[in-house]
């Protein structure tokens, strides 16, 4: 599935793709203009920090592998969903 162009309305990039287009905008695959996301989007990025700083600060051991699975799934689930509802593509070319 693709997100449509704020210029031309047409299937611009994949949803996996604006999951990182804070850090670097890309062009329209139709029409070649510049789009990307607010910088905004990187609060997004604070569940999967938060999980990431509380698993490496526990003390797990073998059996504790589950645990560790659920709390990256919980925070990537968090990134993907506030980004695909909170952060719409919007156009960044100057000459627009």
């Amino acid at each position: 599935m693709r997100v449509e162009c704020p210029y031309c309305g047409r299937p611009a990039v994949t949803r996996l793709r604006k999951l990182v287009l804070m850090f670097r905008p890309t062009t329209c695959t139709e029409c070649g203009r510049r789009v990307g996301v607010s910088a905004l989007v990187a609060l997004a990025y604070i569940p999967a920090v938060v999980a990431c700083l509380a698993a490496g600060s526990w003390r797990f051991d073998a059996t504790d592998h589950p645990l560790l699975f659920a709390i990256t799934f919980v925070a990537a689930l968090a990134i993907a969903l506030t980004v695909e509802v909170l952060a719409p593509l919007r156009a960044i070319d100057p000459n627009a």
